[in-house]
């Protein structure tokens, strides 16, 4: 049995009267912080209300939530000031007033390597300014790590169709001659546009007030 002062929190989704995810309930009381900094990136696996579809139950409105997709869109640094002051132009200006979200669609996220020296490679600088071009919101293009494979040949006698004939040895590859267990082809997936893990896909949110 709950105790007589218990309120079940609100969130949305589970609103009396209401559709679910559909609006963004506030903190009963004013002025109570969440808890969540302005700027922070959270994962969000469910569908995304986009302007050319239609609000189900199984989607969610974000224009009735202080979280945006990140999309690389732009907004007024007077309507979204504190959002500014923690990403400032990092992902482009657009004009003078207005910077650009951070744009990570497609993207997996890695964390800035703070000397740890596993991300060795360069990175490409953001589109704004940045205190250091090779850290957050830097970017790199996918690659295969430089390596080299043992290739086992297997030395054969050929005789052509001469006249006089003439014998000479050419080294043809052993179809069974891997680095590695074989695989049977329908068991290999292969990409020609990426190089990448398995996966699954989500949208990532960020805080914006």
């Amino acid at each position: 049995m709950l105790p007589p002062s218990f309120i079940p929190p609100v969130f949305p989704g589970n609103f009396p009267g209401q559709e679910p995810r559909h609006q963004f309930f506030p903190h009963p009381r004013p002025g109570v912080h969440d808890g969540v900094p302005i700027g922070a990136i959270i994962i969000f696996p469910g569908e995304l209300l986009q302007q050319t579809q239609t609000l189900t139950s199984a989607m969610t409105d974000l224009r009735y939530m202080p979280w945006m997709i990140c999309d690389g869109s732009s907004l007024l640094r007077t309507e979204y000031p504190e959002l500014f002051r923690v990403i400032g132009d990092l992902y482009g200006a657009d004009g003078n007033d207005k910077f650009k979200l951070p744009d990570y669609r497609g993207y997996f996220l890695r964390g800035v390597d703070l000397k740890k020296s596993l991300d060795k490679d360069d990175r490409t600088p953001p589109p704004g300014t940045a205190v250091n071009p090779q850290g957050v919101g830097s970017t790199q293009k996918d690659a295969l790590q430089d390596h080299k494979h043992k290739l086992n040949m297997t030395a054969m006698s050929v005789t052509p169709q001469e006249t006089p004939p003439v014998n000479f040895e050419v080294a043809a590859t052993d179809p069974l001659s891997h680095t590695d267990t074989i695989y049977p082809e329908g068991d290999v997936r292969v990409s020609k546009t990426e190089t990448r893990a398995v996966n699954i896909a989500v949208n990532w949110l960020i805080k914006t007030k």
